[in-house]
């Protein structure tokens, strides 16, 4: 069900995808001109289908950086999400 719904917003509003620190580290081309890129973590036990983040911009090499499970793009904006019921 949940991928279902996943799949359903993906395909009408195309949101970044974190990529996995695990998977690779952020090259310098997609960091700020100070070598900063947004690093973050899920604040919930869904993983990355969370819809709470936790974002902070930080250097790529920054052992701070390095604790964090995500990263995006510098390019990327931080998106307002509400949630209503």
């Amino acid at each position: 069900m949940l991928d279902n719904i996943i799949n359903w917003i993906d395909a009408r509003l195309p949101l970044p995808r974190p990529i996995a620190l695990s998977d690779r580290r952020p090259p310098a081309q997609d960091c700020d001109a100070e070598g900063r890129c947004w690093f973050g973590k899920p604040l919930h036990p869904t993983g990355i289908y969370s819809m709470y983040w936790s974002w902070d911009l930080k250097h790529r090499h920054s052992s701070l950086a390095q604790q964090e499970l995500y990263w995006l793009p510098a390019s990327v904006r931080r998106l307002p999400v509400r949630i209503t019921s």
